[in-house]
């Protein structure tokens, strides 16, 4: 009988089955690992029947086989949509039951107003015990009780938890902003690994940390709206839990942190990153009871600034004058030269530095070098009005410090040539570089952007 008549065919001089393709000798488990590199990296998997891992059940009844006993494929989910689809359900049940003892991560959002993922939630409830890596979008401050609930029961895998929101709720019709205080609670006292935390509190949550101290909590990100307040005795709680803390940011948000009660004085001797977005309300008090003896980048977005920097300077004095990364906007109606230099003066170590003071008050105080000597990057706000000159007098001093200054008798010892200068206002760059001496220094590779979209340092 010939060898093609027995399915035989020759490689490299060696008879091979036709049915004995590489495939089949790569042994399941290794076969799993190749296909889990298959899965995306920069998101968790879709339930797509053209990415991993539904393609891989499609190629051939062997991967199909090793795709369907892999539940480390099936231990993630990502369902993003308009709109909610009948077979979001049955899939989310599939990866469910195909994950086995895996922990599950899952992302839910459904965008358009009014839908919600209820259902999906429910699903996952009772697994609660799984959870590792939960981002959930709900509609309004529709957090349903069994979501509640399962974090209540104990959440001993989850590592990162991202509650949003989408919808909007209106100022009161007489402009003033609501204050919520009888918000839902979130219990996070059982989640032990938590690593990150993400809450928009326009879904009315309150944490409830109860006693536990959770350790491992790396990164805290408030979300707030204009019409919802984050008081200052949230954020204490939240801080006093998570003592390993190394960034923590409230964004968007109403900042209230009058008169915070029962507040004691808190030093986090690990938060390298403080951002502060304080669109209404006064945040300063909070600057006050804290102690950041690690701290590299703060930044604070507000309408207003103290009259002289007070809580900010003292914040960084007592912080240690490590900061590198300084940004500042506010109402700087009353804020003079020297209080810019108080400020400075506690961060010798600055690079990179962003504020909407006027940009002439700001090169005064820079041209003289006698602060922050290693700044690489400034970010100011101008107007047809700034001095010019002015700002070409201080770009040239900072542009040519020399590496050694020995001697020097502003004793910068060996400061570093600033590298670039963003402006953002009305003045063109053409105005700027007819500077002589602003010229000078573009001219041998000083960079200097101009911005004209943006009438601030925030837009």
């Amino acid at each position: 009988m010939s060898q093609q008549r027995l399915g035989f065919s020759k490689l490299d001089g060696e008879p091979v089955h036709s049915g004995s393709s590489p495939n089949r000798r790569i042994p399941p488990e290794v076969l799993s690992e190749i296909f889990s590199l298959c899965l995306p990296t920069n998101g968790l998997p879709r339930p797509n029947p053209f990415e991993a891992p539904l393609l891989l059940c499609q190629i051939c009844s062997s991967f199909r086989t090793v795709a369907l006993s892999s539940p480390k494929l099936w231990a993630s989910i990502s369902i993003i949509r308009n709109r909610a689809r009948d077979e979001d359900a049955l899939m989310l049940d599939m990866w469910i039951e195909r994950s086995g003892p895996y922990t599950l991560s899952f992302a839910l959002t459904y965008r358009e107003s009014g839908g919600n993922i209820d259902k999906l939630i429910k699903q996952l409830a009772p697994h609660s015990s799984r959870w590792k890596d939960v981002t959930v979008r709900f509609a309004g401050d529709r957090v349903p009780l069994y979501f509640l609930e399962a974090m209540s029961r104990g959440t001993s895998a989850l590592e990162k938890l991202n509650i949003q929101s989408f919808g909007t709720v209106p100022l009161f019709p007489n402009g003033t902003v609501p204050r919520y205080s009888n918000g839902r609670m979130l219990n996070v006292s059982l989640a032990h690994n938590l690593k990150e935390i993400t809450i928009d509190f326009q879904n009315n949550l309150q944490l409830d940390f109860g006693t536990a101290v959770l350790d491992k909590v790396k990164k805290v990100s408030f979300i707030g709206h204009c019409y919802v307040w984050i008081h200052a005795q949230l954020i204490f709680d939240c801080l006093e839990h998570c003592p390993a803390i190394e960034k923590f940011a409230s964004e968007g948000s109403a900042i209230d942190g009058n008169h915070p009660e029962n507040v004691k004085p808190l030093t986090l001797p690990s938060l390298e990153d403080f951002i502060m977005n304080a669109t209404f309300g006064n945040p300063y008090p909070i600057f006050d009871l804290l102690h950041l003896p690690s701290l590299v980048t703060f930044t604070l977005i507000c309408n207003t600034v103290p009259e002289n920097l007070n809580s900010i300077v003292n914040l960084l004095k007592r912080s240690g004058g490590h900061i590198e990364n300084l940004t500042i906007t506010g109402n700087d109606t009353y804020v003079l030269a020297n209080h810019i230099i108080d400020c400075l003066e506690q961060a010798p170590r600055l690079k990179h530095l962003a504020c909407n003071f006027g940009m002439g008050l700001v090169a005064q105080v820079l041209r003289t070098n006698r602060v922050c000597a290693e700044l690489a990057s400034i970010t100011l706000s101008a107007d047809e009005n700034t001095d010019l000159s002015l700002m070409g007098e201080m770009i040239f001093s900072r542009w040519f410090i020399p590496q050694s200054n020995e001697g020097s008798d502003i004793g910068l010892g060996g400061g570093r040539r600033l590298e670039r200068v963003t402006i953002c206002g009305g003045i063109p760059r053409k105005d700027l570089v007819e500077i002589p001496a602003i010229a000078l220094c573009v001219a041998e590779g000083f960079e200097l952007r101009c911005d004209r979209g943006r009438s601030s340092i925030f837009g």
